[in-house]
């Protein structure tokens, strides 16, 4: 198995925009960025874990491909407001050979994505139940 992070930063991304503490200054020195925590996990299907609102920076940076499903850790808004930006890859193949990505959350996850993403379930996503301690169903391991 190996595993890829695409962002490692904070909620709100580090350096934080006009902080002055030693860790944004420092990063600001080095043009470098932190972006909301995401990362792949690739075995026999890649799993994305989280899709914050940097996912697009992240996978264009990182040239990923469609991941073979997403699981969603928890429902704050920093792990799953980037799950629009899936829709990049539906429009990347013929229609008629599309298949919606799984996308793994807990049942209480369910009702805060579902609150902000319902037009994209059957379409874009398909909802897949997770269950902390089980295995996700469906998904080769």
């Amino acid at each position: 198995m190996e595993i890829q992070f695409l962002g490692t930063g904070s909620a709100w991304c580090v350096p934080e925009h006009s902080c002055h503490c030693a860790i944004c200054s420092e990063l600001v020195r080095r043009a470098e960025e932190r972006t909301r925590t995401s990362f792949l996990l690739k075995a026999v299907q890649t799993l994305l874990v989280d899709c914050g609102p940097d996912v697009r920076r992240q996978m264009v940076r990182n040239k990923v491909a469609r991941p073979d499903a997403v699981l969603i850790t928890h429902e704050h808004a920093d792990h799953f407001l980037g799950l629009d930006d899936l829709l990049a890859f539906r429009r990347a193949v013929p229609p008629d050979s599309w298949q919606p990505i799984p996308v793994y959350a807990t049942g209480q996850a369910w009702q805060s994505i579902e609150q902000r993403f319902g037009y994209l379930l059957g379409t874009l996503l398909e909802k897949r139940e997770a269950v902390p301690g089980d295995p996700l169903p469906g998904l080769d391991h």
